[in-house]
């Protein structure tokens, strides 16, 4: 993943932090979370130290967060929680949401099975068990109930209409298969977060998403067959740095087989790894 935001580099300080959970109780207490629709979430997480002169810098720490059959309850089932269920659903976590009504989408969603929903208001105590935490209603009051419950009980929780209240927030990411491009502006600047998004996606396809899965498969194979960590890191580097985007995108897939048997030799056609090639741009 790569972020782009307001990084700081920070001295070295013996900061310890057991969990996420009790970063989130604590004065190390924001976090920044990517909706990247894959099989994790993305995460920044800022930790706030006081330097000598007074001065807090916030460093941001990206790191993937595995969501996977965890339980994540969403509060409010308006516009905003449409907009966040579907990424968290295809992480496979357990969704439920908290709401007198569902929008149209969320509905959708729960016919299908992949949400629960319990069609009351919210109460204490509904977060016991909870992973994360999204205060999403459209009533600030109830949003900051919801907020102080979860930090008190040490959960991540994402406050919508005020995000440095809550412990992440969303950033702007594009989505190609394993590649997340996360775009952040620790808040100053959503519209231009937005905007570099849009950039971004028109230069990133979808070969960028087979080259990732043709280099997960030799990589794989190579460390099973080959354990000179060196050679396989130099195999690897090379390919990186080739034009095997382009050739994706060009459909040149006789010119991908030959630069795979050039730099790995026999046994590493897109055939022989398992690689269809109807499934190019």
């Amino acid at each position: 993943m790569i972020v782009f935001g307001n990084h700081y580099i920070a001295e070295k300080k013996k900061i310890k932090v057991k969990t996420a959970r009790e970063a989130a109780a604590g004065p190390l207490n924001r976090l920044t979370i990517c909706n990247c629709g894959g099989t994790c979430y993305s995460l920044i997480f800022t930790v706030e130290h006081q330097r000598k002169d007074g001065i807090y810098d916030m460093p941001h720490l990206p790191i993937a967060l595995d969501v996977q059959g965890k339980r994540v309850v969403m509060v409010g089932g308006g516009r905003v929680a449409a907009r966040k269920c579907p990424g968290l659903i295809r992480c496979g976590a357990q969704v439920v949401v908290i709401a007198l009504q569902l929008s149209a989408g969320l509905r959708r969603l729960e016919k299908r099975g992949w949400l629960a929903h319990q069609a009351r208001e919210y109460r204490a105590g509904d977060l016991a068990g909870a992973f994360l935490v999204y205060a999403a209603t459209d009533s600030p009051e109830l949003n900051q109930t919801v907020r102080n419950e979860a930090a008190s009980a040490g959960i991540l929780v994402n406050v919508v209409d005020a995000p440095a209240s809550g412990s992440f927030h969303s950033p702007a990411v594009v989505r190609r298969g394993s590649i997340a491009i996360a775009i952040t502006t620790d808040g100053e600047a959503p519209a231009l977060a937005r905007r570099l998004r849009r950039q971004l996606a028109t230069g990133f396809g979808r070969e960028y998403a087979l080259t990732a899965r043709l280099l997960g498969a030799i990589r794989e194979k190579l460390l099973t067959q080959c354990g000179n960590r060196a050679y396989n890191k130099q195999i690897l580097s090379a390919l990186a740095a080739s034009d095997l985007p382009k050739l994706f995108r060009t459909g040149s897939f006789a010119e991908i087989d030959d630069l795979l048997r050039g730099q790995c030799g026999t046994g590493y056609s897109l055939t022989e790894l398992d690689l269809r090639k109807e499934d190019s741009p």
